[in-house]
C-alpha cells in the first residue's frame, strides 16, 4: 500500500525535485562567485590606491609645506586616504574572522598616521631629504597594508 503510494505520487516528482535542487546549488555557487569577485576587485582597487598614496606622499614630503606643488598634493592625499578608508571598510565588512579585521584596520590606521600625521598640511613644514626614515616607514607600512589585503583575497 505504501509502496504503491510512493510509486504513484512521489516517484514521478523525484526528477523535478532533483532538477530544482541542482539549480539551487548552481544559483548559490554563482552568487558566491560574484560576491568573491566583487570583494577581490575592492581589494585590488585598495591596493592600487595604496601605491598611489605612497608615491604621492613621497613626492609631497620632498617639498616644503609652503611650496605650490605640496599645496596641490595635500587635498589629493586627503581624498585618496578617505577613498582607501571606504575600500578598507567594505573589505572588512566581508571578513568573518575578527583577527583579520583587526589586523587590516590597525594596518590602515598606521598607514594613515604615517602619511597624514605629524606636520602634514602645515606651511612651516620643511622639505624632507631622500635619506629620511619617513620614506622607509612609508614603504614598510604600505607593504604591510598591501599584504594584509592580499591575505583576504577570496578564490
Amino acid at each position: 500500500m505504501i509502496a504503491d503510494i510512493f510509486k504513484t505520487y512521489f516517484l514521478p516528482l523525484l526528477p523535478s525535485l532533483l532538477t530544482i535542487l541542482g539549480w539551487y546549488i548552481v544559483y548559490k555557487r554563482d552568487n558566491t562567485s560574484k560576491a568573491n569577485t566583487i570583494h577581490n576587485k575592492r581589494i585590488e582597487a585598495a591596493q592600487k590606491t595604496i601605491d598611489e598614496i605612497a608615491a604621492s606622499a613621497k613626492t609631497y614630503y620632498s617639498y616644503s609645506g609652503s611650496d605650490e606643488e605640496a599645496k596641490k598634493l595635500e587635498p589629493i592625499l586627503t581624498t585618496s586616504l578617505q577613498k582607501l578608508g571606504v575600500y578598507i571598510s567594505l573589505v572588512s565588512d566581508q571578513l568573518k574572522d575578527d583577527g583579520q579585521k583587526l589586523d587590516l584596520e590597525i594596518n590602515f590606521i598606521e598607514f594613515r598616521k604615517i602619511i597624514s600625521g605629524g606636520n602634514f598640511g602645515t606651511l612651516s613644514r620643511q622639505k624632507i631629504g631622500a635619506d629620511n626614515q619617513l620614506y622607509n616607514d612609508i614603504n614598510m607600512i604600505s607593504n604591510d597594508l598591501f599584504l594584509s589585503l592580499e591575505k583576504n583575497l577570496k578564490i
